[in-house]
């Protein structure tokens, strides 16, 4: 057996409303995003595994690790790119 690629989106759709499990970022097919928790900062990686750039939007303004650089709205990821970013409320004040 060899689900089909609308099989699988039900069901990633149906586990995700099941189990309450909330998408990091509303990103394009091919794009990939993730958090990685530390015990002081929570980084978002966002992966284009496409061949070609990508438009990712953004829902608030975050800092760009990588490149030192504040990103809002959309933004253009290169093909086979990753970006690493944190929202900019944790990188401000801290408890």
């Amino acid at each position: 057996f060899s689900p089909d690629k609308t099989f699988m989106n039900a069901l990633i759709e149906w586990l995700g409303i099941e189990k309450h499990i909330l998408s990091v970022l509303d990103t394009p097919e091919g794009v990939e995003a993730t958090i990685r928790k530390g015990e002081q900062e929570e980084l978002i990686f966002v992966v284009n595994h496409n061949f070609v750039p990508v438009n990712v939007s953004l829902p608030t303004t975050y800092t760009d690790i990588i490149h030192d650089r504040v990103l809002q709205g959309n933004v253009l990821i290169e093909s086979q790119h990753t970006l690493v970013i944190k929202p900019i409320q944790q990188s401000q004040g801290g408890e």
